[in-house]
């Protein structure tokens, strides 16, 4: 099946961490249905381990935006597309239930005409589905395209129209809209004969659908089983067909037969050519989203773009003036904007272990750990990141665990600290080397000493397996721990002039990086 997503297979375990991120909630707002969301989260969920795939994205996204015409114009043509399989499946339910209350006292005939019917539907829905390239190349050739996904596509739809038997189906299907008129002019029946001389399968061998020099003169078989003759001929001259009823209904009965292989084979190949092309509707909504995105960008006035991807083995993670995507889909979101988020810097070079950000509550800590993990998810989806430059590292797994004042007032402290270690437990279970951990506000329900060396020994721990890892506290005990150990690691704060606010800065300690 052709795909718009991914260039080569490509599998990774199912992400866990975009409720906490925001992501549910960013699409619930740009985009336009639940189904579309639903399907844009089901991407989201699987982020890509292979760099070539990400870049894959990338340029169609380019090409889209380049193009945002061309998007819209795919959608639709895509969207019609699926919509013929369902008008395909309803027009055949009309006609089965035309015909099957009738089948079990129908002449032999009537079984012939139900089978044609049949046949006429499906090949009237074959031809449609087999001019899909067609309308597909009509489309991609407006625009100078510069993805390979977009140019392999446009190249699929050519060789498919520069393909003899494909132009021969779609001939086909368009001559048997009309089966009885064909039959008329005459078509021979193989038989396939048994060692005990009954006849077993028919195929339909050859029918003759040219121009009317063609036509054999004398009147065909079949066309006498069915009552018509394609010219007027002298009484003396008409053919005489003796046929007992026997023979009259083994002969329908071998055109039947016939007719429903050709049927059955007709159906084969527009199914096979659907499938083909019918996952391009689902993966254009992906697209969409992309759009979207580049609309609030724009909309926001921020800098984006697309991050230079890197191997997991690079471990980096590097933006400079990053934005939280959730906040600025709720801006641009708003009747009156406001347009006063704060970008900061998210540097995790490879000789770093981890960034601990401390900060009092409501200075902008759980705002910038989130735009960590959405810039993260966006880079290994191939989508743009609101950020002015970017270089970022491909990750196993992105982990989370996400404390609040809302969870805690849902629970008791002692509940809650038990349910958090579980969290932690669980997280530490999954951790994969190259894997990026986020924790907010991990074991605040506790005394504060006790949770500082708690936290520390966590993080020193997953520090030593290549595991990068964000820790957002208030805890001043633990930024202590870090400054006055040896440790690589990130001690950054919430600026504490007011001017400032949202603005993180290095914390200024001894032992610090």
């Amino acid at each position: 099946m052709l795909s718009l997503l991914h260039k080569s297979p490509d599998s990774s375990p199912r992400l866990e961490c975009l409720k906490d991120l925001a992501v549910d909630r960013i699409l619930s707002i740009t985009c336009l249905t639940g189904d579309i969301c639903e399907y844009v989260l089901s991407v989201l969920n699987q982020p890509l381990q292979n760099v070539d795939n990400v870049i894959f994205r990338q340029e169609i996204c380019r090409d889209f935006y380049n193009h945002p015409d061309l998007l819209q114009e795919l959608t639709q043509v895509c969207r019609d597309y699926v919509r013929l399989k369902k008008e395909w499946d309803e027009a055949g339910a009309r006609q089965r239930s035309r015909t099957s209350a009738m089948q079990a006292i129908s002449h032999s005939l009537d079984m012939v005409r139900d089978t044609i019917s049949a046949l006429e539907v499906n090949a009237l829905y074959c031809g449609r589905i087999a001019a899909f390239p067609e309308t597909l190349l009509a489309v991609l050739s407006k625009c100078k395209l510069q993805s390979r996904g977009l140019l392999q596509l446009l190249a699929v739809c050519k060789e498919r129209l520069a393909d003899p038997d494909y132009l021969r189906l779609r001939q086909l299907a368009a001559e048997l809209t009309e089966v009885a008129p064909m039959i008329g002019k005459g078509c021979d029946i193989c038989v396939d004969i048994q060692d005990s001389l009954h006849a077993g399968q028919a195929h339909i061998a050859r029918i003759n659908t040219g121009a009317v020099e063609q036509v054999q003169q004398s009147q065909p078989r079949l066309a006498a089983l069915f009552g018509r003759s394609e010219t007027p001929v002298e009484e003396d001259q008409r053919v005489k067909l003796e046929l007992s009823p026997v023979t009259q209904r083994e002969l329908v009965s071998l055109v039947n037969e016939a007719l429903k292989e050709l049927n059955s084979a007709l159906v084969y190949a527009a199914q096979s050519i659907y499938t083909a092309f019918a996952g391009l509707a689902d993966e254009l909504w992906f697209y969409r989203f992309a759009l979207k995105l580049k609309q609030v960008y724009e909309k926001e006035k921020v800098s984006y773009c697309f991050p230079t991807i890197r191997p997991e083995s690079d471990d980096v993670f590097d933006c400079e003036a990053l934005y939280d995507l959730f906040l600025l889909v709720q801006d641009a979101d708003r009747r009156y904007p406001v347009r006063n988020i704060v970008p900061n810097d998210a540097r995790l070079g490879k000789t770093v272990a981890g960034m601990l950000v401390q900060g009092a509550n409501g200075s902008g800590k759980t705002t910038f750990l989130r735009s960590i993990g959405i810039a993260q998810t966006l880079a290994q989806a191939g989508l743009p990141i609101p950020s002015r430059s970017a270089v970022i590292s491909m990750r196993r797994r992105i982990l989370t665990q996400f404390s609040g004042e809302e969870a805690i007032s849902a629970v008791d402290s002692a509940g809650r600290f038990e349910s958090e270690v579980q969290e932690v437990a669980d997280i530490i279970a999954k951790l994969e080397p190259h894997s990026l951990v986020l924790f907010n506000e991990t074991f605040q329900t506790t005394a504060f000493d006790e949770a500082a060396a708690a936290i520390y020994d966590i993080l020193d721990v997953i520090s030593q397996v290549n595991i990068k890892w964000v820790f957002v506290t208030h805890l001043v005990q633990l930024s202590e721990l870090f400054a006055g150990s040896r440790k690589n690691v990130l001690l950054i704060q919430a600026g504490a002039d007011i001017s400032q606010r949202y603005k993180l800065v290095p914390l200024q300690a001894e032992g610090g990086v």
